[in-house]
């Protein structure tokens, strides 16, 4: 049997507009995109609204881990089959 990569071992995958967090939640990961896109949105007069769009080896959330805050915006798939590898579960020191 072949042994998986760190990646391929946690690799998660999403459908386009699977959320993958959602703002003011409390973060423990940070994420990097395998494959495909995530798009950022962040709520505004009650209505997310589009932020940013991240891509392949683009890295995201690590916020939540720096300043031990709620998150700060929304992160959706923005296409079928997008993945993303999470990172460290703790506060980077």
């Amino acid at each position: 049997m072949d042994e998986l990569s760190f990646a391929e071992k946690f690799l998660r995958t999403y459908r386009k507009a699977d959320v993958i967090f959602e703002e003011d939640s409390i973060g423990r990961h940070m994420y990097v995109i395998s494959s495909c896109s995530v798009q950022i949105l962040q709520k505004r007069d009650d209505t997310n609204v589009p932020v940013a769009t991240l891509g392949k080896g683009d890295i995201f959330g690590e916020m939540a881990l720096v300043d031990s805050l709620p998150r700060s915006a929304t992160a959706v798939a923005a296409e079928d089959g997008t993945e993303v590898v999470p990172g460290p579960n703790s506060a980077i020191s």
